[in-house]
């Protein structure tokens, strides 16, 4: 979410995704931003499509995000909340490419994501000039140390994500702008195996580590611990797992004052959505703040912006997912203040699916 628009999709019911844009944090603003007029997109029967993040830069909003024609993926930039504005940034010679983030770095637009070439992932970050960004302006910061790369978020020149390291595990890791900036974000590899960084504010980024040492880790989802990085360096993580009640959990978002992403609970076994402070000392889980008609079953914060809006989505109990926001107050700086929320706000218009990492 930035400067009131935030960004998903719903889907249609009958089998496709729609990108969607909501302009303020009211159902009723929800923009269905599906692409048309595309070339790649021109023979497809369905486009399936989602917004992976929004930026408000001056008096221009922009969308960054995703559309397939059923064969192929390419990275999608759209403008003002304006569906035929959408401009495929797909680079050339790359089969397949991911819009994960955007970001602004001083007065340029900046965004991450990750394309395919030689049936080989790498991060990339699209340099724009002002808000005007082109598919072939990019740095690609893919490196032969790494056999797979994906950059997945961004703030500033610096960006974040994962990579396999020499046909071994997934790593954490970070760039400044450059492949050769690589900075591997690898926790204690005798307590940790897989990890993936997928959010960062300057120089604080969040994620998961997995407390199994075993290569592909990362797809056993009850070895999941939410981690930090206090410093973007691997010295300088922190593990956020609950002590009680949870069996997994990760980071998914940060601002300056909190985390937020889910955790397994093991009373109902079902994804509960949680908030943590900024060292990570407390966390509240934002299940006991739906209201009813609504279950436990598949909740998730999915980011927090600078006024500590916390958005994600919730399941009612038809089985539908549902776009939701949580406020959050600021505690007084001390070490034994609480967490306190004062309201949710339930974008019921749209519909969203997701399965739980």
């Amino acid at each position: 979410m930035n400067g009131g628009y935030s960004g998903g999709f719903f889907n249609d019911g009958v089998g496709a995704s729609h990108a969607t844009v909501w302009t303020t944090i009211a159902s009723a603003s929800a923009v269905d931003m599906t692409p048309s007029g595309l070339p790649f997109l021109s023979a497809a029967t369905t486009i399936n499509s989602s917004i992976t993040g929004v930026r408000k830069i001056g008096g221009t909003s922009l969308a960054t995000g995703n559309a397939s024609n059923g064969i192929a993926d390419h990275a999608v930039v759209w403008y003002n909340a304006n569906p035929a504005s959408a401009a495929d940034i797909n680079p050339t010679g790359y089969t397949a490419s991911f819009a994960s983030g955007i970001t602004v770095d001083g007065a340029d637009l900046r965004i991450v994501g990750t394309a395919i070439i030689g049936a080989i992932s790498h991060a990339l970050v699209w340099n724009g000039v002002g808000n005007t960004i082109n598919a072939n302006t990019y740095t690609d910061l893919h490196s032969a140390s790494l056999t797979a790369s994906a950059a997945l978020a961004a703030d500033g020149n610096v960006q974040v994500g994962n990579g396999s390291v020499n046909f071994g595990g997934i790593n954490a890791l970070a760039w400044n702008g450059t492949a050769a900036s690589l900075t591997n974000l690898q926790p204690d590899p005798t307590l940790y195996g897989d990890s993936s960084a997928v959010t960062v504010v300057g120089t604080r980024a969040g994620g998961f580590a997995t407390t199994n040492t075993t290569w592909g880790s990362s797809l056993l989802n009850n070895k999941k611990h939410a981690v930090i990085w206090t410093n973007l360096n691997a010295g300088s993580y922190v593990d956020l797992q609950p002590g009680t009640g949870y069996t997994r959990s990760y980071i998914t978002g940060i601002n300056a004052n909190f985390e937020v992403g889910a955790g397994l609970n093991t009373a109902d076994n079902n994804l509960h959505a949680l908030l943590w402070n900024f060292n990570g000392t407390q966390f509240v889980d934002l299940n006991t703040f739906l209201p009813s008609g609504f279950t436990y079953k598949n909740v998730e914060a999915l980011g927090i912006d600078t006024n500590n809006t916390v958005y994600g989505y919730a399941m009612d109990s038809a089985g539908v997912s549902h776009p939701v926001v949580w406020n959050v107050a600021v505690p007084e700086p001390t070490a034994a203040a609480p967490i306190a929320l004062y309201g949710i706000i339930l974008l019921r218009k749209k519909r969203r699916k997701n399965d739980p990492a």
